[in-house]
């Protein structure tokens, strides 16, 4: 089994959570290390090699996948078509255990070639917390 962090349209109740269906959710959590989040549809986090402005934690979900999950979850995001990565990170569960699962972070080649909106929204520990733009406008 495999863990994999999710933090956009994957998480429970989004609109591509049915490629989780089979898999155990393991609990809320937020990644240890802080990255950039580009705004969008859905959300890409840079993976910044160091600190620098807009970097946060990102909040987000665990869950425990299998082999072929774990495949489906690569093709989805374009593992190998550079568009994403998946790398190892920690995550911090909410129960204060430190984990390491895997992350899909976007890839420099594709995502540098224009420039795109930083998502800046946090939520109460300072933690990026991406929600669909249809969700973020009834909020307004």
């Amino acid at each position: 089994m495999h863990r994999v962090f999710v933090y956009g349209t994957l998480k429970r109740g989004g609109e591509r959570n049915d490629l989780l269906k089979a898999a155990a959710f393991a609990g809320k959590a937020s990644t240890v290390a802080s990255f950039r989040m580009l705004d969008g549809p859905y959300p890409v986090l840079r993976d910044n090699n160091g600190p620098g402005p807009g970097d946060h934690p990102v909040s987000g979900e665990v869950f425990e996948v299998d082999d072929a999950a774990l495949a489906a979850l690569d093709d989805y995001e374009g593992v190998g078509e550079r568009l994403y990565d998946r790398i190892e990170t920690d995550v911090a569960m909410e129960d204060g255990r430190i984990l390491r699962a895997f992350i899909y972070v976007g890839c420099a080649g594709h995502w540098d070639r224009e420039p795109h909106k930083l998502y800046a929204r946090l939520d109460a520990n300072g933690h990026l917390d991406w929600q669909p733009s249809r969700t973020r406008d009834a909020d307004h």
